[in-house]
């Protein structure tokens, strides 16, 4: 049945009269050219999505819970409250999507192209930015505890209202501003590694709100 499915969808996709109305839970379409589709509210947690193009896709409100979307091309898609626990999207390419109030708790998002994204309120605590390309992207409100920051160039990215606590960054990570990264450093601890971990305060969502305004 699953393999059925699959096949129906990528038939479906070369003509590009498709409307996804089923079940793609662990589903491979590694590869598949899905651009532009329509996959608002779908199920594809699991899901092999392996350097497919999803440029442009809406995936507003899609579950893609711990599925793979490696080298996935998202250029412009819509993933406003998307549901992305776990997912792995190394070196995938974001550039311009919508993320926002998206779960990307504890996803691997390393050496992912994400600029000018809308992280908008997104949920990426615990999640792994090492070296990601964060460029313009606007991370307004976004909660980011327990990140992994080293290296990830945040170059006139919008950081009104983060949430660092506990996140850790390095010498190499790039911030907004020269003033972003001297306020780092005089919050932040260095670890035996040589990186920085972000220290937890009380008033931290005011300090952050108001230092990165």
């Amino acid at each position: 049945m699953r393999q059925a499915l699959e096949k129906l969808l990528v038939q479906s996709v070369s003509s590009r009269t498709v409307f996804v109305v089923f079940n793609l839970a662990g589903a491979n379409l590694a590869g598949k050219n899905l651009s532009r589709l329509s996959l608002q509210e779908k199920d594809l947690a699991g899901t092999d999505l392996t350097g497919a193009d999803l440029t442009g896709a809406d995936l507003t409100r899609a579950t893609l819970t711990g599925a793979d979307l490696t080298r996935a091309t998202l250029t412009g898609a819509d993933l406003t409250r998307a549901h992305l626990v776990l997912a792995t999207l190394i070196r995938a390419n974001l550039h311009g999507a919508t993320l926002a109030d998206a779960d990307l708790l504890g996803a691997n998002l390393g050496k992912a192209v994400m600029r000018a994204a809308r992280l908008i309120k997104t949920n990426l605590a615990n999640a792994d930015l090492s070296e990601t390309n964060l460029t313009g992207a606007d991370l307004a409100g976004a909660i980011l505890t327990g990140a992994n920051l080293v290296g990830a160039n945040l170059a006139g990215a919008v950081l009104h209202g983060v949430n660092l606590n506990n996140a850790t960054w390095s010498d190499t990570t790039v911030w907004p501003t020269l003033e972003t990264f001297e306020i780092m450093q005089g919050t932040s601890d260095r670890l035996e590694d040589g990186s920085y971990r972000v220290r937890s305060t009380p008033s931290d969502d005011r300090y952050w709100a108001s230092s990165f305004a």
